[in-house]
């Protein structure tokens, strides 16, 4: 296999067409592997990042692209360590990440990749690669490459993503909810579509994105004010990207937004993607003066219900163990991070990490489960 490296915007920006071609050849259902998520990705945020250096390497068999590492790597440590990580593992919810490949022998592909990467002569000190589902085959593999290279490594659950299976149909979805929420969600339906001038939207036009994106923002603000409370979500920090990504996918029929609007008011909207069969549910907005009608419920029972009439096989609620998503599903898929050192200063770091993080899993045993939320939310830190 011969093995280029990508280091420029402007040949990553070349490479869409080959790049997605591999990724749906691949099977790998993320839409956050895409051209148009990655690219976007590092054209918003590289300014933000400590003297990154993009670093795309890809694989050719008889002069075809058939693995492609999406990667780049950065200062981190206060500058004392240069560290290699997945494009799209900062600022955004970029889950589902991995080595795109298509080959059959994908564990020896990852090898060579790795081999590879140490042999390029870039410093690196740690590879940190997170948000990989915790039964793919890409973490046993690095997993015993690291430990064929003697190379001190460690993984750990990152994250957990609810989903549902949509087997059978909407109704028999709907039956098997809980009592109290079959019996909510039917009456709030169909109060919210009798009682009101309502209407369930899927945007369709191009021209509609931008001005659906900034009510997006400005519902979920809205909704987080009133609760006094905090979201990642902030338009100061995502706005350009969610603005230019969304319009990208739209060019490539991935994205999906639904709205329900209320006379002239747009009350809530769900900003979805649907990729490889499946619907991935990203964020939402809503108006908190109509929280009382469940404007949130009923919308989300629209876009399942739209899931099933497609035929999609999975409805994702993506990272987050929400409350609310527990109400429509028990099943959930985890996603774990692995870092692994390829230096010795990048060995002395992971070291003194795992000891925090063992010091750490121990205060919280020692702490009640809603005292630790509290503290965490107050120090931001732990």
């Amino acid at each position: 296999m011969r093995f280029e490296i990508i280091t420029t915007t402007e040949k990553f920006k070349n490479l869409k067409k080959s790049w997605n071609a591999l990724l749906i050849s691949s099977g790998i259902k993320s839409v956050f592997l895409s051209w148009e998520w990655q690219y976007t990705w590092w054209e918003q945020y590289r300014d933000r990042l400590e003297q990154p250096e993009l670093f795309i390497v890809i694989g050719y068999e008889n002069e075809k692209p058939a693995v492609i590492f999406p990667g780049y790597i950065e200062y981190e440590n206060k500058g004392n360590a240069r560290s290699l990580f997945f494009l799209g593992s900062r600022f955004e919810s970029t889950d589902y990440l991995n080595f795109i490949s298509a080959v059959k022998n994908k564990s020896g592909t990852i090898e060579q990749i790795c081999d590879f990467l140490l042999n390029t002569g870039r410093q690196i000190d740690i590879w940190r690669f997170i948000n990989i589902l915790e039964k793919d085959e890409l973490l046993n593999v690095l997993a015993e490459y690291s430990k064929s290279k003697n190379f001190y490594s460690a993984r750990h659950h990152h994250r957990i993503c609810p989903y549902i299976k949509l087997s059978g149909t909407w109704e028999d979805f709907v039956n098997g909810l809980s009592k109290n929420m079959r019996y909510n969600l039917r009456r709030r339906t169909r109060n919210l579509f009798k009682k009101h001038n309502a209407q369930f939207i899927r945007l369709t036009k191009k021209a509609e994105i931008d001005k659906a994106i900034e009510i997006l923002f400005d519902l979920h603000e809205k909704r987080f004010t009133m609760k006094e409370d905090k979201s990642i979500f902030q338009k100061e920090l995502r706005h350009d990207f969610h603005k230019n990504v969304s319009r990208r996918l739209a060019d490539a029929d991935i994205l999906r937004i639904f709205q329900i609007k209320i006379d002239s008011e747009i009350a809530a909207t769900l900003y979805c993607f649907e990729f490889a069969n499946e619907m991935m549910y990203f964020q939402a907005g809503f108006d908190p003066k109509w929280e009382k009608i469940s404007v949130g419920l009923v919308l989300m029972g629209k876009c399942i219900e739209y899931s099933y009439q497609q035929k999609l096989e999975i409805f994702d609620f993506m990272r987050g163990a929400e409350d609310y998503k527990f109400k429509w599903t028990d099943t959930f898929r985890k996603m774990d991070l692995i870092n692994i050192a390829v230096s010795p200063k990048g060995k002395s770091i992971l070291k003194r990490e795992e000891t925090l993080i063992k010091i750490k899993d121990k205060v919280k045993s020692l702490i009640p489960d809603k005292a630790w939320v509290a503290l965490k939310k107050t120090t931001g830190r732990v």
